[in-house]
């Protein structure tokens, strides 16, 4: 899947089970550029969110939970 730009997302719903694990990755294709010679190839940046971000949807997701047991 060609890469667009702008914020994206990627889930998966799977069992949490002990001893499981999930890997993923980025395959990247074209030149391969000295990191100094990148201006006319573009850049891109893959990152995962910060700590303090996923304590917010953690709690969004417990709300929303508790919402449905209580309806």
């Amino acid at each position: 899947v060609p890469l667009t730009p702008g914020a994206f997302s990627i889930s998966l719903a799977l069992d949490a089970g002990p001893g499981r694990h999930v890997q993923w990755g980025f395959q990247t294709i074209g030149e391969n550029v000295w990191v100094t010679d990148t201006a006319p190839f573009g850049n891109m940046v893959v990152a995962t969110p910060t700590p303090g971000v996923l304590g917010v949807f953690g709690l969004a997701g417990l709300t929303a939970v508790r919402r449905r047991r209580t309806r």
